[in-house]
């Protein structure tokens, strides 16, 4: 309790500091201007108070806007370096299959794939070529769902239900919770990231569009 007392007496000891601080700033200020300008000890405080405070107010909207440094940055992208990628000849057999579509279905299957590199435990019976042909698979079933949006839909973001949905109409038998727990996470991180880029495609249907 003792503890508590002191650090609330800190805190108000703390803000009066500031604050006699702040209003001797501005009658140091004022008196200055009183000098120099027709103002009186009281206008030239008060104006000099108005300034100290716009510029604090400018100065904390300015910091507040300014991006924070990402601490996590080295961290994740030697984490991402050292995920496999499937091979592009899965997806890119000739130069006339490197559609727009594809791009999408080769990136997402990607992040389904490196999604089950991270949970590596979970599919220790799979091999490398098989979690690739799984993650192949459900990025087919998730780019099929987007495709079939209506043009003025707002919400992208997969579910396990939808997935389990389009399985089913494509006479496959669905996958198990843990298996579409872990595409989702890849799938709707892709999504979020990639938002108005497949907004776009859904809006255009560019999706046999060839790339570069």
């Amino acid at each position: 309790m003792r503890a508590i007392l002191s650090l609330i007496l800190i805190i108000i000891l703390v803000v009066v500091v500031s604050l006699a601080a702040v209003l001797g700033f501005s009658l140091l200020i004022g008196w200055l201007l009183t000098l120099i300008l027709p103002f009186t000890l009281f206008e030239g405080s008060l104006l000099a108070l108005i300034a100290t405070i716009a510029v604090g107010v400018i100065a904390v909207n300015f910091f507040k806007g300014m991006p924070l440094p990402d601490l996590n940055t080295d961290v994740s992208s030697e984490d991402s370096e050292n995920f496999k990628e499937i091979p592009e000849e899965r997806i890119f057999k000739a130069e006339q299959d490197r559609t727009l579509e594809n791009q999408y279905r080769y990136e997402m299957a990607n992040r389904v794939y490196g999604e089950f590199q991270e949970n590596s435990s979970e599919f220790t019976t799979m091999n490398d070529k098989q979690q690739q042909e799984l993650a192949l698979r459900l990025a087919d079933i998730a780019l099929t769902i987007l495709m079939q949006k209506s043009v003025t839909a707002t919400r992208l973001n997969l579910t396990k239900a939808a997935l389990k949905k389009q399985m089913q109409k494509m006479n496959q038998q669905p996958y198990s919770d843990d298996i579409l727990d872990t595409a989702l996470s890849g799938l709707n991180d892709y999504i979020f990231e990639n938002f108005d880029d497949l907004s776009e495609s859904i809006h255009t249907k560019d999706w046999q569009n060839q790339i570069d």
